[in-house]
This record gives C-alpha cells, structure tokens and sequence, in this order.
C-alpha cells in the first residue's frame, strides 16, 4: 500500500511540474532594454500579472511585457 502512494505521488509531482512554464518578463525604458526577469507560471495563471507588477515597481516610463 505504501508503494502505491509514493507512486502516485511521484505522478503527480511530475504533472504539476509539466504544467508550469517560464515566461520572459521584458522591461523597456525609451524604447531600449533595460531588465529581464524570468517569470515561472503554473497552469498559464499570472505571470502577465506578475509583469505587469514589475513595470508598477519600477514606475516611471517602463513598460513591460512577457516575450
């Protein structure tokens, strides 16, 4: 029964890692790269919020956007 569990478990930890994606956080200021961030997102949910977060802390004229 033991055994079973920790199969299960080893599934799983792999289908939650599966879906999770790195995505590209570009910050531009006057039109020229300035910051890079790299952005892990499970299951397609946040990081575009997450970029966006970026571009509030920095202020200014940032913009950011995943690339």
């Amino acid at each position: 029964m033991k055994a079973l569990f920790v199969v299960i478990s080893v599934a799983l930890t792999g289908l939650l890692a599966s879906c999770s994606k790195d995505y590209e956080c570009v910050c531009y200021e006057g039109g020229q790269e300035k910051y890079r961030y790299s952005i892990t997102d499970q299951y397609d949910k946040g990081a575009k919020e997450q970029c966006q977060a970026k571009q509030t802390t920095l202020g200014g004229s940032f913009k950011c956007a995943i690339e």
